[in-house]
């Protein structure tokens, strides 16, 4: 029977360990199978590697039916209740480890749980009812859930300042808004894809530009 481990990692010095990769070992004749299925390559040394993602791991245990150890369960839990937080903090009046979204309304919930289901969709919400914090909260729980570091919020021009504001107000994550000159927007993409930051603000004519250079 094949099994589920982890690869891990120290963050820092007497700092909780990081998981960097699933591993999954076991009977080579499972592996191949699982391999196929899921269009991958068994390692030499007859293993599988998967990103450490909590969506995957949960699809592994209960549609493959492999086992994980028990530290990887404890991430998954982990992981898990993480976005249920967040996701409660939105209707909440009570404190929980994500304060700064229990001011959003149920609708605004929902839109985020919509918009981190679907591969592509769009939040047609009216003028004036929250769409860049619903959009946020998508963007939060998806990191999590999903491991997605990334997030390129592509606005206009004049709404740049305004989602750095948000981005500040709602989340604790870093940011980086790509302006200036060619080589000032350079820059700053360089600077944004060497750091730990989420979030990258451009608007559309600067991509256009960027495209056609």
């Amino acid at each position: 029977m094949s099994r589920l481990t982890g690869q891990w990692a120290k963050s820092a010095p007497r700092g909780a360990p990081v998981l960097t990769k699933i591993v999954c070992a076991g009977d080579i004749s499972d592996i191949k199978e699982l391999a196929a299925q899921l269009g991958t390559k068994v390692k030499a040394k007859g293993t599988l590697t998967f990103a450490p993602c909590p969506v995957l791991l949960q699809a592994l245990i209960t549609e493959h039916v492999l086992h994980a150890d028990d530290q990887l369960m404890s991430w998954l839990r982990a992981q898990q209740q993480h976005v249920a937080d967040l996701l409660a903090s939105a209707t909440s009046s009570e404190p929980c480890s994500r304060p700064k979204f229990r001011a959003l309304y149920p609708y605004q919930r929902s839109g985020a749980q919509f918009l981190r289901t679907a591969k592509r969709a769009i939040l047609a919400d009216d003028r004036g009812l929250g769409k860049t914090a619903t959009a946020l909260l998508a963007a939060e729980t998806t990191s999590i859930l999903q491991q997605v570091r990334r997030v390129l919020v592509v606005v206009p021009t004049y709404l740049k300042a305004n989602w750095a504001d948000e981005i500040r107000k709602w989340t604790s994550a870093a940011y980086y808004v790509a302006e200036g000159s060619r080589r000032q927007r350079d820059t700053s993409i360089d600077k944004y894809l060497a750091s730990d930051a989420t979030y990258c603000i451009a608007n559309y004519e600067m991509l256009r530009k960027q495209k056609g250079t």
